[in-house]
């Protein structure tokens, strides 16, 4: 296998995504994913119960 594939194999077992939710400027949920799309799911289903001009969740990439 080439070098540039298997960097990018563990490039990808070496980044997570970071679900986080903030009420009021606080951060009160953080939950981590493997996937981007869990993460946005995650932070979707947050925003239903939020009060957009007040408070937020992001979704963040993160290398580990």
């Amino acid at each position: 296998m080439p070098k540039d594939k298997k960097r990018k194999i563990k490039d990808k077992k070496r980044k997570i995504w970071i679900a986080v939710q903030v009420w009021r400027g606080i951060p009160v949920k953080v939950k981590g994913f493997r996937k981007r799309a869990a993460g946005a799911k995650q932070a979707r289903l947050w925003r239903e119960d939020m009060n957009p001009d007040y408070d937020e969740a992001g979704v963040f990439e993160i290398r580990i």
